[in-house]
């Protein structure tokens, strides 16, 4: 008899007229993929793949509710684009998810790049933002109108076919600065007390509700707490909670802080559970009410629900990570769940490129392209196989069938993605880290006869730093899922073994996908650079990190920086020199700020526009501001870029029909770079 391993996060709910069919919400992360004025087949699929994972409720993020109020490319309400948002929510409907659209308003943040009439920028007291957007505060003639366009949008996407609207109450959005004392310094009727401060998003919410009437359901987005001093308190929220019960469904908390908003794996799992957990149990309040902030795992989250912190959980990266984690989790695969590295490389390439990225799946935001494909994305589900198979035109030789499922691509089509699957395969992948587990993992799917061969005696490749880093559980987890993917899958793996001309012959590969990986660039332009080791040693010699002892670590790249922070944490006084004006200078910028803080909090020392020029005995000599002075260090550890190790490709370029290179040995990057490479060179077999 089937037992349900998470029976709180898997237990309905009804918001009103609403019903949900599990406790996960897939949260309101916006992507830019909005042309003219509308969501284009991208975002449509995208938000269709989180429907068809399981989660019960799918949001469409940051639909600004009219012009004046925008901070990203607007969602134009019109009846042209009607038809457009009626088929995201039935696309969710489709797969029994209820749809869900995130109204918001800039208000002293909106961009004016993204607003036409620059007269409506608007906020609680006026001023001029970083965008360069000048606001004035808001009259009751304004505060009339921006209360008819939050009404005027509600009733517009429940007519599209949206089952709720969620109101951007957090986040320093329009009516979160409303409720700060820090951002509302007026002194009329809607400011000074919180009673004041509460009016005006009060009436907001009063009037959605009013429009859209009694089977809709009105969610609020809400910020638990600014943590900053002066700003609102979850003890504020709650009350202002309590006064919205009569008006709203459900609550997510979240949280105004931008680190606590985007987390790095430098913040504990759950950033934001003690706020939701303090507005629940303040007694105030009566709707339920869900946490958001690195909620990564189902077992997680089925201990937030039980221990009655939260009602529900919102997923963001995890959902980007592997959609199909709600289904996986009911199924009792929780071990088959692509984790999320907290890297925020989706939330950094969004807004820097408009190209959306997730480091560890490779077709997320991209299936209008190239189809849905879980189990080539998502890791082994038998059913899911036959959809990787016909998916973007590979067809199982001797079919005589064609897949009719989204994202399957018929025969012959000419949008259908790499080679044609016309039979097995013997495949021999070179290198086991993460390039090699995921071309491992994809061509073992795809059917292929696949052998992995490895050097050394363990899998992993550079991510097995990972096993001594504290910092490091989400890419730990992350490694280990490759490595136990693998071996579910019928690979063969040869560790301490090299492709040699003897195995080339015994195998005989129709396909060798290379992916050795890099190796570190040694810094010979330095006097006594023998004396120093490349910074991965840092992480496996334990004589290096001896409380006290002091490092120095030439380079303040990523490497460099986090390997200071792993001896940092171990007790080491270390000091990293670093030549540019800046560190982590190929860091995201909201990623570099989580290791900034951390290096700030363990008190690392950081010596930017300093030139190291000779390792001696007692240290690094370095100059710094036309003055040359010595960092004392009992081990010195270098961090200077790497390059590719393409050696293998370039002797095995000729021993099969199809040869091709995957990961850092092709172009040095970082985990994104590793998993699509691997992915798309399997995918080509």
């Amino acid at each position: 008899m089937y037992l349900q391993k998470y029976p709180h996060l898997f237990e309905p709910m009804r918001l009103r007229g609403v019903l949900l069919k599990n406790r996960i919400m897939s949260a309101p992360n916006m992507i830019f993929r909005t042309l003219g004025g509308r969501p284009d087949d991208y975002y449509i699929r995208y938000l269709e793949h989180k429907a068809r994972g399981g989660a019960a409720i799918v949001t469409l993020g940051e639909a600004s509710v009219a012009d004046g109020g925008s901070h990203t490319p607007r969602m134009e309400t019109t009846l042209e684009n009607a038809a457009v948002f009626s088929e995201i929510a039935q696309a969710i409907h489709e797969h029994g998810a209820a749809a869900s659209v995130e109204l918001t308003h800039g208000g002293f943040n909106a961009r004016p790049r993204f607003n036409s009439d620059l007269s409506k920028l608007v906020s609680p007291s006026g001023g001029t933002n970083e965008q360069g957007g000048v606001t004035r505060a808001m009259t009751e003639d304004d505060m009339a109108r921006v209360t008819l366009e939050f009404a005027d949008a509600a009733e517009y996407y429940a007519r599209a076919g949206f089952d709720a609207v969620l109101l951007h109450c957090g986040h320093g959005w329009l009516l979160s600065q409303f409720l700060s004392p820090l951002m509302n310094t007026r002194r009329d009727e809607y400011g000074g007390s919180l009673e004041n401060r509460m009016r005006f998003p009060l009436r907001v919410i009063k009037a959605v509700r009013e429009r859209l009437g009694k089977n809709h359901a009105v969610l609020l987005r809400v910020s638990g707490s600014e943590r900053r001093v002066g700003g609102y308190t979850p003890a504020d929220v709650a009350e202002f909670l309590s006064r919205a019960d009569e008006y709203a469904d459900m609550a997510e908390i979240s949280s105004d802080d931008f680190e606590h908003i985007f987390a790095t794996p430098y913040l504990p799992w759950g950033q934001n559970v003690e706020l939701a957990e303090e507005i629940k149990r303040s007694g105030k309040v009566k709707m339920p009410i869900f946490t958001v902030g690195s909620i990564l795992d189902p077992a997680q989250a089925e201990e937030i629900i039980a221990s009655g912190r939260a009602d529900g959980v919102s997923m963001s990266r995890a959902l980007i990570a592997d959609p199909s984690l709600p289904r996986k989790a009911a199924e009792g695969r929780s071990d088959d769940i692509r984790p999320c590295l907290r890297c925020l490389n989706c939330t950094d390439s969004d807004n820097a490129t408009r190209h959306f990225i997730c480091s560890v799946n490779p077709l997320i935001s991209r299936e209008a392209r190239l189809g849905f494909a879980e189990s080539a994305a998502c890791g082994k589900s038998a059913d899911l196989i036959e959809i990787t198979r016909y998916a973007r035109g590979a067809v199982l030789e001797g079919s005589d069938s064609t897949h009719s499922a989204r994202g399957a691509v018929r025969e012959g089509s000419d949008s259908s993605y790499g080679a044609r699957f016309t039979g097995r395969r013997r495949v021999l992948v070179v290198g086991g880290g993460p390039a090699g587990l995921q071309a491992a993992i994809t061509a073992s799917e795809r059917g292929h006869e696949v052998t992995l061969v490895e050097k050394s005696s363990g899998l992993g490749g550079l991510l097995r730093f990972s096993d001594a880093d504290a910092h490091k559980t989400d890419l730990r987890r992350f490694k280990n899922y490759l490595i136990r993917q693998v071996g579910k899958m019928n690979v063969k793996t040869l560790l301490n073994t090299a492709p040699t001309d003897e195995l080339i012959e015994e195998i005989s590969p129709d396909a060798i996908i290379a992916a050795t990986g890099s190796v570190p660039i040694v810094p010979a332009f330095i006097r006594g650079y023998e004396r120093a080791r490349h910074a991965a040693e840092a992480y496996f010699d334990t004589e290096s990190a001896k409380p006290a002892a002091a490092v120095v670590i030439i380079g303040g790249g990523l490497v460099g920086a986090e390997a200071a922070l792993h001896l940092s944490g171990l007790g080491c006084r270390v000091t990293v020199i670093e030549l540019s004006d800046t560190y982590c200078g190929e860091a995201s910028a909201i990623y570099k700020l989580g290791v900034s803080r951390e290096i700030e909090r363990l008190g690392v020392t950081v010596l930017t526009n300093a030139r190291a020029l000779e390792i001696t005995a007692s240290g690094v000599l370095y100059e710094r501001l036309g003055e040359t002075k010595t960092a004392e260090a009992a081990n010195v550890f270098y961090a200077v870029g790497m390059k590719p190790n393409d050696n293998a490709y370039f002797a095995l370029r000729d021993k099969a029909p199809y040869v091709a290179l995957a990961g850092d040995c092709k172009k040095v990057g970082k985990v994104d770079g590793a998993v699509h490479g691997g992915f798309f060179a399997a995918m080509d077999i």
